[in-house]
C-alpha cells in the first residue's frame, strides 16, 4: 500500500497574544488530497491557525511543516494558495477587472514585476474556465455578485498552480445557491486535480456533506475525524455547549 504524503504537519503549536492563549498544544496531520474542514466557535482560534499555516502568524512555540520541510525554510510559498475571509463582501471601487485580479495571482508563481510568458497567459485562462468565470474577464470586481466574486479569487489563488487551497469561511455573505455552486467547485478541485483543502465553516451541514475530514477546535484541538463520526461523539457539543440546535438546510 501507498504511504500517505503528509501535506501539513502542525506539532505542538501554541500562540499568545499579550499572555492570553489563543492557541494550546495544537497537534495533527493532513495528507495530500484530504479534503478538511475546520470548526469552532467564535474566538476559537480557527483564523489564527490558518494564518500560522501560511506563515503570517508567527507561533508562540510550536514547528508547521510542508511537505515535510519547516514552514519557515519552505521556497515554493506559491503551493499554498489563499482565500481570505469576507471575500465575498468586498466593496471597492478600485476599477480592476476580473482578468486583472486572477493574473495578479499568477505572480506568486513567477515571481513579481516578471514579465507573463505565454504559458502563463494559458494557464490564466486554464483556471478562470475551470472556476466558471472566463465570460466575466472584462468586468469590473465591483460590479459582480458576492457569488462571482468568490470565484474569482478561487481562480486567483489556482493561478498560482497550488498543491494546497486554504479558505478562511469563503461562504460567508452569500445565498444559497452560490454556496452550493461553491461547494461542488471545491469538490470538483479536490477530486479531479488532487488539491488539499482545508476551509473553515460554521454550516455544519455542508461539512457533513462536502468535506472528508474535519477538525474540531476550541482554543485546543477537540478532534480530527472523518466528518461522518462527528455527530458521533459529543464533540459539538464540547465546541458549543449542551445548548447547541443543529438546523439542516434543504
Amino acid at each position: 500500500m501507498k504511504q500517505a504524503i503528509k501535506a501539513i504537519e502542525v506539532k505542538n503549536i501554541e500562540v499568545k497574544y499579550q499572555n492570553q492563549t489563543v492557541l494550546e498544544n495544537i497537534s495533527f496531520s493532513i495528507n495530500q488530497g484530504d479534503y478538511v474542514a475546520l470548526i469552532g466557535p467564535n474566538g476559537a482560534g480557527k483564523t489564527t491557525l490558518l494564518k500560522v499555516i501560511l506563515g503570517l502568524t508567527a507561533p508562540t512555540s510550536g514547528e508547521i511543516k510542508i511537505f515535510g520541510q519547516n514552514s519557515k525554510l519552505y521556497k515554493r510559498k506559491y503551493e499554498v494558495g489563499y482565500v481570505p475571509q469576507k471575500i465575498a463582501q468586498i466593496d471597492t471601487q478600485f476599477p480592476v477587472t476580473v482578468w486583472e485580479v486572477v493574473a495578479s495571482g499568477r505572480f506568486a508563481k513567477v515571481g513579481i514585476l516578471k514579465r507573463l510568458e505565454k504559458k502563463d497567459i494559458n494557464k490564466i485562462r486554464e483556471v478562470m474556465v475551470i472556476s466558471k468565470i472566463d465570460n466575466l474577464k472584462d468586468r469590473l470586481l465591483s460590479d459582480l455578485s458576492g457569488g462571482e466574486r468568490q470565484r474569482v479569487f478561487i481562480a486567483r489563488a489556482l493561478a498560482g498552480e497550488p498543491k494546497i487551497l486554504i479558505l478562511d469561511e469563503p461562504t460567508m455573505g452569500v445565498d444559497m445557491t452560490a454556496k452550493d455552486n461553491f461547494f461542488n467547485l471545491l469538490e470538483y478541485l479536490n477530486r479531479d486535480f488532487g488539491l488539499t483543502i482545508i476551509f473553515v465553516s460554521h454550516d455544519i451541514d455542508a461539512i457533513s456533506q462536502k468535506a472528508k475530514y474535519v477538525l474540531c477546535l476550541n482554543r485546543k484541538l477537540v478532534c480530527h475525524t472523518l466528518s461522518k463520526e462527528l455527530d458521533k461523539g459529543s464533540y459539538l457539543e464540547e465546541l458549543y455547549g449542551d445548548n447547541m440546535k443543529k438546523v439542516i438546510h434543504k
